[in-house]
């Protein structure tokens, strides 16, 4: 509980919409912290184009800020093997648990550094 309050703390969502400023619009930025805020055991999920976009440094960020968050790609291949094994499980066959999750998708290059195309 300790953890989620100092998320929840004004300094920290002062520095939350900051830093989804560097990234998004004002309005963007506005949106997903409230969604953040709502939810806050909730998991950021970023995804983007396999470029020098920031998707890493968010994260980094978001979690430092105490969020948590992950790049989708690393969610999706947990997310199969979790899947997977929950065919083979009779117990968690019948769970019935709910999770949320905001996507932050980045696609733009960052400033100053040169398109790089993977062929």
């Amino acid at each position: 509980m300790k953890a989620i309050l100092r998320r929840l703390s004004p300094e920290n969502i002062k520095r939350l919409n900051a830093l989804l400023c560097q990234y998004l619009t004002a309005e963007e930025a506005e949106v997903v912290t409230e969604i953040i805020l709502m939810h806050p055991k909730a998991t950021v999920l970023v995804d983007g184009r396999q470029n020098p976009t920031g998707k890493t440094t968010l994260i980094k960020k978001l979690k430092k800020l105490g969020f948590n968050a992950r790049q989708v790609y690393d969610y999706a291949l947990e997310l199969a093997q979790v899947q997977e094994a929950r065919i083979t499980s009779e117990q968690n066959q019948n769970s019935d648990e709910n999770y949320i999750s905001a996507v932050i998708n980045l696609n733009k290059y960052l400033k100053g550094r040169k398109k790089h195309v993977i062929s």
